[in-house]
C-alpha cells in the first residue's frame, strides 16, 4: 500500500533518503519535490531531472519550502532566500523581486483567472505576467500574521489561514466577511493549511485537530474533530483530496484517511507498512492518476488509494482474567477472583474495584487489534479502549452488571458477532439486603402509626379543651344576660315605685283622710319601702357582680334618663303652686353637650 520514491543521498558507501520539504503535482502528472539547494523532477515514478539551486542562493544551504508552476516556469520558494523562477527546460533560475528582508513564501494557490496567490511573511502578494504585487488591503488585514493556507470557494471568496489567528475570508474586492477562531467555533488558531475539496467543502487542518466547513455559504457552521472522533493524532501538517473523494490527513504519528463513505477516519504507520519517518508541513499532493504523496525527513512516501481495502475480518476476543484492586493477596494488590472460562463473578461490596484482561487468541494479530467495552448497569455506550488489554472498574455499587469486550482489526469495523461477556455480581451488606430494607419498612411504617395515632389523640385532646372553653363562655354569657336581665328589671321596678311612693307619702301625712284609710295606706308604704329596698339589694348585688369590670363607653339616648330624673322631680312636688313640665325635642342627637341644649325644664306658678 506503502512505498517510497527513490530520492536518495550516497555517501560513504551508505544510502539514505533525502529530506524533502515540498511537493507539486503538475497536470502532465509530474512530480516536483523540494529538497535542500535543489528541486528534483520525477516522471512514472523515477527521477527525471535534478535542478541544482546553489548557483542562485545567497546562503550555503537552503531548503524548497513551495512550488507551484506558472505558464512555463515554475516558482520556487527558497527558505528564507525569496522566490526562484526556474525554466525546466534549460535549468536556468531568476530571482523575483519580494520585498523584505528573508521574506519567503510559505504557500503558493492559483487563482481561477490563472494568476498565483503568495502567501508569505510580509503578508499576501499576487503574481501575473512575471510581476510579482503586495495586496494591500488584505496584508493590513491579516496583520503581522503569516499565511499558512490559502483557498478559494465557489463563488471566489478567499481564505487565509494564519499561523496564530485562525481564518480569515474576504470577497472579490478584498473586503473582510468572516473572522473565524479558537472563540467562535474553530478548533485551533495554528491553522497548517487549506483545502476546498470537490464540493466546495472547506477542510482547515490545524495544530489541535481539522475542521470542516460543509457550506462555504454559512462558515460559522463548524465541525471539529478530535481524538474521540477516531483520530489518532490532532497535530495536522497536510490535507490532500483523493479522486473518490476521501480526505487523506499527515500527522506526527503517520496517515489517516477519512473515509467519505463510512464517516469513519483510518489510521496508518508503521504497523501498516508506512514508512517509519517523520512526515513535513503542508508537503503532500495529489497527482491525475490518482496516487497520493507525502514529503518527510527521509524521502517521498506514496501511496494508491485504492489499494486500501481491508478484507472484513473476525477478531474473536476472550477474557482471561479478572482480579480484585482491594485485595493485596498475591502481593501485587490484586487477587485474582476469575480465571479461565468462568462466566460469572460475584465479590463482596468492600471489593468492589476490578481489572478484566482480555486478549485474542491470536499473538501475532495484537498489535493491530483494538478493543471496546461496556459495562450494562452503569452505561450502555460503548468504551474505546483502544490497544489496551484491560479495563478498570472501580466503586462498583451493589447490584448485578454485564461486562461486554469485543475486538477489531484497525480500520475496520467492529465485529459484534463475538463479543465476550462477563456477569459481575456486588454483593451488598447488611444494612443493603432485601430483609433489612423489610425491616426498614416495618419499622418506618410503626413510626408513622404512631405519629398518626399521636397527632389524632393531641387533635381531640386539642377539640376537648375548645369544647370545654367555648362552653364556659357560653356559660358566662348566660350569666351575664340573667344580671343584665335582673338589673334592667330593677330599674324598670324602681322608677314606678319611686312614683308610688311619692303620692303615698302625701297620705301617710294626710291628717284628713279617716283612720282605716290612713292604717291601710301605711301599710301600703311599708310594703313600698320595702319592695324598693328589694330592688335596691339586688341592684347592690349586680354592682358586687361588675366592681373588678372596667367602665366601657357606648353610646344612647341622653333623653331617657333625663325623663326618668324628671318624672321623680315631678312625683316628688309637693308645692301645689309649682308645676313641672319636661319637654324633649324629636331627633336629639348623640353628643351630651348637644342634647342638653335640646332639653328643656320649665316651671309654672
Amino acid at each position: 500500500m506503502f512505498s517510497l520514491l527513490p530520492y536518495v543521498l550516497t555517501k560513504d558507501n551508505q544510502t539514505k533518503e533525502k529530506t524533502v520539504w515540498s511537493l507539486f503535482s503538475d497536470t502532465a502528472g509530474e512530480l516536483w519535490a523540494g529538497g535542500e539547494n535543489e528541486v528534483v523532477r520525477f516522471k512514472d515514478g523515477k527521477i527525471s531531472n535534478i535542478y541544482d539551486l546553489s548557483p542562485y542562493l545567497r546562503n550555503d544551504k537552503e531548503c524548497v519550502y513551495a512550488i507551484t508552476r506558472a505558464g512555463g516556469k515554475m516558482l520556487l520558494s527558497i527558505f528564507e532566500d525569496g522566490i526562484l523562477s526556474l525554466d525546466p527546460e534549460t535549468g536556468a533560475a531568476s530571482r523575483l523581486p519580494l520585498p523584505g528582508e528573508r521574506n519567503y513564501a510559505n504557500t503558493f494557490v492559483k487563482a481561477t483567472d490563472g494568476s498565483i496567490y503568495i502567501g508569505s511573511q510580509g503578508g499576501l502578494y499576487r503574481y501575473d505576467d512575471g510581476e510579482i504585487s503586495r495586496m494591500e488591503d488584505i496584508s493590513k488585514a491579516i496583520s503581522y500574521l503569516i499565511p499558512n493556507g490559502i483557498a478559494f470557494d465557489p463563488q471566489g471568496n478567499l481564505w487565509i489561514g494564519t499561523y496564530g489567528d485562525g481564518v480569515f475570508i474576504f470577497d472579490k474586492n478584498g473586503g473582510l466577511k468572516h473572522h473565524l477562531n479558537d472563540k467562535n467555533g474553530l478548533i485551533s488558531n495554528a491553522v497548517k493549511q487549506l483545502l476546498a475539496d470537490a464540493k466546495g467543502r472547506i477542510w482547515i487542518a490545524g495544530q489541535d485537530g481539522l475542521s470542516l466547513i460543509k457550506d462555504y455559504r454559512t462558515p460559522g457552521v463548524i465541525e471539529n474533530f478530535y481524538y474521540s472522533s477516531g483520530l489518532d493524532d490532532i497535530h495536522i501538517r497536510s490535507v490532500v483530496e483523493d479522486r473518490a473523494g476521501n480526505i487523506w490527513l499527515s500527522n506526527s504519528s503517520g496517515l489517516t484517511r477519512l473515509n467519505m463513505k463510512t464517516g469513519r477516519f483510518e489510521n496508518y504507520d508503521h504497523r501498516d507498512g508506512m514508512p517509519l519517518t517523520s512526515l513535513m508541513d503542508r508537503a503532500g499532493c495529489a497527482s491525475p492518476d490518482g496516487n497520493i504523496y507525502f514529503g518527510s525527513l527521509n524521502g517521498i512516501c506514496n501511496l494508491k488509494p485504492e489499494s486500501f481495502t481491508i478484507k472484513p475480518e473476525n477478531i474473536p476476543v476472550r477474557i482471561v482474567e479478572c482480579q480484585n484492586l482491594l485485595s493485596p493477596h498475591d502481593g501485587k494488590g490484586h487477587s485474582t477472583v476469575m480465571s479461565g472460562t468462568e462466566r460469572e463473578v460475584k465479590v463482596p461490596y468492600d471489593m468492589n474495584s476490578l481489572r478484566i484482561l482480555f486478549s485474542t487468541p491470536d499473538f501475532a494479530q495484537s498489535r493491530s487489534v483494538e478493543y471496546s467495552y461496556k459495562v450494562e448497569g452503569i452505561d450502555n455506550e460503548w468504551i474505546p479502549a483502544g490497544k489496551n488489554h484491560s479495563a478498570t472498574l472501580r466503586n462498583l455499587s451493589p447490584g448485578k452488571y454485564d461486562f461486554k469486550v469485543r475486538a477489531r482489526l484497525r480500520n475496520q469495523d467492529w465485529d459484534d458477532s463475538n463479543i465476550t461477556s462477563l456477569k459481575i455480581i456486588v454483593t451488598p451488606p447488611f444494612w443493603q439486603t432485601w430483609y433489612a430494607k423489610l425491616l426498614y419498612v416495618a419499622a418506618l411504617g410503626i413510626i408513622i402509626w404512631l405519629a398518626i395515632r399521636f397527632y389524632k389523640h393531641r387533635l381531640l385532646l386539642k377539640s376537648s379543651l375548645e369544647m370545654e372553653r367555648r362552653k364556659s363562655i357560653d356559660e358566662q354569657q348566660l350569666n351575664n344576660e340573667r344580671l343584665r336581665f335582673f338589673t334592667n328589671i330593677t330599674h324598670e321596678l324602681r322608677t314606678p315605685l319611686t312614683l308610688i311612693l311619692g303620692p303615698l307619702e302625701d297620705l301617710v301625712y294626710d291628717k284628713k283622710l279617716p283612720a282605716n284609710y290612713s292604717s291601710k295606706i301605711g301599710t301600703i308604704h311599708a310594703s313600698a319601702l320595702r319592695l324598693l329596698s328589694l330592688v335596691n339589694q339586688i341592684l347592690e348585688f349586680r354592682k358586687t357582680e361588675t366592681q373588678n369590670r372596667r367602665l366601657a363607653v357606648a353610646k344612647g339616648q341622653i333623653a331617657n334618663i333625663v325623663r326618668e330624673i324628671g318624672l321623680r322631680y315631678k312625683e316628688l312636688n309637693h308645692n301645689e303652686k309649682e308645676a313641672i313640665n319636661i319637654k324633649i325635642e324629636d331627633n336629639i342627637p348623640t353628643s351630651i353637650s348637644t342634647a342638653i341644649s335640646c332639653i328643656r325644664f320649665s316651671t309654672t306658678c
